[in-house]
């Protein structure tokens, strides 16, 4: 689930600074990125959200 960066660091895949502020994700190595760069490197983001009602992540609707 993408975030807005609190920290700077550096992206996993383009290699440029993350800055404060940057919407940011993890990708399947668990590398922080951009989340521009991940759409863009074709990596799959469609992992499960955590449900904004009952905070879990599920499959089907919340109970």
């Amino acid at each position: 689930m993408a975030f807005i960066a609190k920290f700077p660091g550096r992206c996993g895949i383009c290699d440029d600074p993350v800055e404060l502020g940057d919407e940011c994700d993890y990708t399947e190595d668990d590398e922080l990125a951009h989340v521009d760069c991940i759409n863009a490197d074709g990596i799959d983001d469609s992992r499960e959200a955590v449900c904004p009602d009952c905070w879990t992540i599920h499959a089907g609707e919340c109970i």
